[in-house]
């Protein structure tokens, strides 16, 4: 590649980074409009603390957090960092889509399916639950997938459909809710895009983590056996793992075995 081809690379992949700096504020307005049923499309973005409505000037991604030092230009109230935080995340993870898919229709649909991903983890761990508006729009994009996405046939996204979801189904009952019908939908959701091997690879590996979580925390005395943790996050991280690297994960396993 030539100096303006690297040249032009890089552009794009620092305008990849800067649109997902962007979809990463929005996600901010899902995370905590979509728990209270408030319109993520409609209304002025506030401040929690006083209620004042965020000045047009304060809202470009992560730079307006730290030109206000992490506060409320108006009442001077606390701003997380989760807020610039979820920002630098959208970019990060645009930039791996790019990477694997390029600037290709692919590439839309799985920033798209990994976008409701961010927000099911962290609606789910601060709330306990995963919204069927989110469910139904993951299953949207499943549907946008059989069309701009290659590799996955409908008999895999069928077989998909139920290969996770229906043991999660089978464990939420036997726990009588230890595990949440949303986990279910979402598995059955995500399952139907990614195709029946990539869905188990990450239910194994939400598992694994989650699994990995729950007993350091147990072991360091923050959380008790019988405390409750959402599951949604770390199966969110799976399939986001599955999206981006599942099938080259699936192509090194195999070949260990080949060799």
């Amino acid at each position: 590649m030539d100096r303006k081809g690297r040249f032009m690379a890089v552009l794009l992949a620092v305008f990849v980074f800067l649109s997902g700096l962007c979809v990463g504020s929005f996600l901010n307005v899902c995370i905590y409009r979509i728990p209270n049923g408030e319109s993520i499309v409609f209304g002025r973005s506030h401040c929690p603390a006083c209620g004042a409505g965020i000045r047009e000037r304060d809202l470009v991604p992560v730079l307006s957090w730290l030109a206000l030092r992490g506060r409320c230009r108006d009442c001077g109230a606390h701003i997380s960092i989760r807020y610039p935080a979820v920002e630098v995340l959208g970019g990060l993870l645009f930039l791996a889509v790019y990477g694997v898919y390029g600037f290709t229709l692919s590439a839309a649909v799985y920033a798209a399916f990994i976008c409701a991903l961010v927000a099911t983890a962290f609606i789910d761990y601060d709330r306990s639950i995963i919204p069927n508006g989110i469910v139904l729009y993951v299953l949207a994009v499943g549907v946008l997938a059989v069309f701009f996405t290659e590799g996955t046939g409908i008999i895999d996204r069928v077989v998909g459909f139920f290969a996770a979801s229906v043991p999660l189904l089978v464990a939420c009952l036997v726990t009588k809710g230890g595990l949440g019908l949303g986990d279910v939908k979402l598995m059955a959701a995500g399952g139907f895009l990614l195709g029946w091997k990539l869905i188990l690879l990450s239910l194994g590996l939400g598992s694994v983590v989650g699994a990995v979580v729950g007993v350091t925390l147990v072991l360091r005395r923050r959380k008790s056996m019988r405390s409750a943790i959402p599951f949604g996050p770390f199966l969110a991280l799976g399939m986001c793992f599955s999206a981006l690297y599942g099938n080259a994960a699936l192509h090194a396993y195999i070949g260990l075995f080949a060799r």
